[in-house]
């Protein structure tokens, strides 16, 4: 039916409607070719092609004489046009088809676009008889559209009737603060519909009034009557990224579930608004850390760096940002999330942050989380896999963690390495570091290992094993001074305890003393037979130790002048005392000097 179509006068496109007499005769023309279209639809028969190309001519007409026109500069014609309008396409609703998806469609961009019109001129400028009069005409062609079931004016009309945009009791309270009812707070927002309330969103954030918007939007967020919910929870969201730092935003973003931090950070970036999702991202992730908060935490950090890096390209400001959300960090995984982001986008270059992330979580408070620790002794040595000091530090405290054969079958094979000195020249992470990440380590050690041979350590981690110690081939002397009646020279003896040799039968070896004139007494020890193991109670560190080992064990309480006794608790101001005291608490060699 292009032949019929009525084309709208153009002259008008061009003007501003400046004058009253410019504002009468383009409403005239408007009206004209409205009602002209309007006369072609009612010489055809109802159908879906004659309601489209209706709805598409009258659209037409409309953008050409207000699509143009600004709202703050021509508001008062402007609302003359649009209640021309409405009320030509109510005129014309009974030969249309709602078949015609168009229909519905007009009648709903009509209403808003006439709600954006109230929305941008101010009430005061709006004469009353202005306001009367559309009020009236809002009215009238809602009662028309109501017979065909059509509501899309029911809100356009509350507000006319209400007297202004903002005049809604109910949205006062809301936007004020004032105590409001849910129920009414839901029907207020059920009846202007997620499209209105979208749009009085948007022109509060124009405005400047950003928490009013964000009270607007949460209340949307919350009403069940909106089917969009994730829409106006993102807006939500976004305008409160607007109000940081202040707390109250900081404390509602924090309360988000992570996930839809993550959805909506995701849909921001896409939608090229990267500052708003990177500040987002790292707000919730600032929050997470502080409250220990591990829920989708990897994907969080993950996702940050990300935006880190397409922010501010540069490794260092990465490097920097990790070490500042490192130092709030509390717990362990968070630290070894910013380790892994680091590794993958720095690699050598952030080895000494990681390396301080590392320390850092070893000297978090220890609780029962081994494996955690383990984690962190893996990756530093992963760290510094040349540095043989600090593979035998993390793989020791990791065998102390969690004492397994496999872990001490390393252990052996590092420690029976040469010995390598530490070149300062080459260091990959400063030495002040270094020194701090061995500390770190040494500090989950029940012993100083730093002078002991590998065989001693060998003997103390089989010990945690459950292991039989093989024996260290250690001996303790003590001289023993025998004074003979008429005789100027004193004869020394040197009595030699060896350790057990055979852990199986429990025996103890006869203790042999050879000399170039045995004694009687030491004659007969040397025919006497094995004797039962007996074990001892260590009163220091409660710990069951067998007799041929005590001797040995009482090391392992010596401090400086002071050598006590496990067995009794006395104490001596040398070894070469406490020696000779602890013979008498075993049974076996007590015996032998009585004889």
């Amino acid at each position: 039916m292009a032949e019929n179509n009525v084309e709208p006068e153009h002259e008008w496109s061009d003007r501003a409607l400046d004058t009253a007499e410019d504002t009468l005769v383009a409403m005239e023309t408007l009206l004209a070719t409205l009602r002209a279209f309007e006369d072609v639809l009612r010489q055809q028969e109802m159908s879906i092609a004659s309601s489209t190309e209706y709805c598409d001519n009258f659209c037409q007409a409309l953008m050409h004489y207000a699509g143009s026109r600004n709202s703050m500069e021509h508001g008062l014609p402007l609302l003359e046009v649009y209640c021309l309008s409405i009320n030509c396409f109510a005129a014309a609703r009974s030969h249309l088809t709602a078949e015609s998806d168009r229909v519905a469609l007009v009648l709903k961009r009509l209403a808003l676009s006439c709600f954006e019109l109230l929305l941008s001129v101010p009430e005061n400028e709006i004469p009353y008889e202005a306001w009367l009069q559309f009020h009236h005409s809002v009215q009238s062609a809602h009662d028309t559209l109501l017979q065909y079931g059509s509501t899309d004016l029911q809100a356009l009309l509350q507000i006319t009737g209400e007297g202004g945009a903002w005049s809604n009791p109910v949205l006062t309270s809301l936007l004020t603060g004032q105590p409001t009812n849910t129920e009414e707070v839901d029907a207020y927002i059920s009846l202007e519909g997620e499209g209105f309330m979208e749009m009085r969103v948007k022109h509060l954030e124009k405005m400047g009034e950003v928490a009013k918007a964000v009270v607007l939007a949460k209340a949307c967020t919350e009403c069940s009557f909106i089917s969009n919910q994730a829409t106006f929870r993102q807006t939500c969201v976004s305008l409160l990224c607007h109000l940081l730092p202040n707390e109250e935003a900081i404390m509602e973003i924090s309360r988000l579930d992570c996930k839809d931090v993550l959805e909506i950070t995701c849909n921001l970036e896409t939608e090229g608004e990267e500052n708003t999702a990177f500040i987002l991202c790292t707000t919730f992730l600032t929050q997470q850390l502080q409250q220990q908060s591990l829920y989708c935490s990897w994907e969080l950090t993950l996702l940050w760096s990300k935006l880190q890096r397409r922010i501010d390209p540069s490794l260092m400001s990465l490097l920097e940002r990790c070490l500042q959300l490192g130092a709030i960090a509390k717990t362990v995984h968070h630290l070894l999330y910013l380790v892994r982001v680091i590794q993958t986008e720095a690699e050598e270059m952030g080895v000494p942050a990681s390396v301080e992330l590392c320390v850092k979580a070893l000297q978090l408070p220890k609780h029962d989380d081994s494996e955690t620790r383990i984690s962190v002794c893996k990756t530093v040595s992963c760290l510094l896999p040349d540095d043989l000091e600090v593979l035998r530090a993390c793989l020791l405290t990791e065998f102390l963690l969690g004492p397994c054969q496999e872990v001490f079958g390393c252990l052996e094979e590092l420690y029976l390495r040469p010995d390598q000195k530490y070149d300062q020249e080459n260091e990959v992470i400063p030495n002040s570091l270094r020194c701090e990440l061995l500390l770190a380590l040494k500090a989950y050690w029940p012993f100083d290992p730093e002078f002991w041979d590998w065989k001693t350590l060998k003997y103390h981690c089989s010990s945690l094993l459950g292991l039989v110690p093989e024996s260290e081939g250690e001996e303790e002397e003590v001289v023993v001074k025998q004074e003979v009646v008429n005789q100027p020279v004193a004869q020394e003896i040197t009595v030699k305890v060896e350790s057990e040799q055979n852990r199986i039968n429990g025996s103890l070896d006869s203790h042999e003393q050879q000399d170039t004139k045995p004694s009687s007494n030491l004659r007969e020890s040397q025919g006497e037979s094995e004797t039962k193991k007996h074990k001892f109670s260590c009163k220091i560190c409660k710990r069951t130790v067998i007799d041929s080992q005590i001797i040995h064990h009482s090391k392992r309480h010596a401090k400086d002048n002071c050598h006590p006794c496990p067995v009794c608790l006395e104490k001596f101001k040398s070894r070469k005392d406490l020696v000779p005291h602890m013979k008498e608490h075993i049974p076996s060699v007590h015996t032998t000097k009585q004889r």
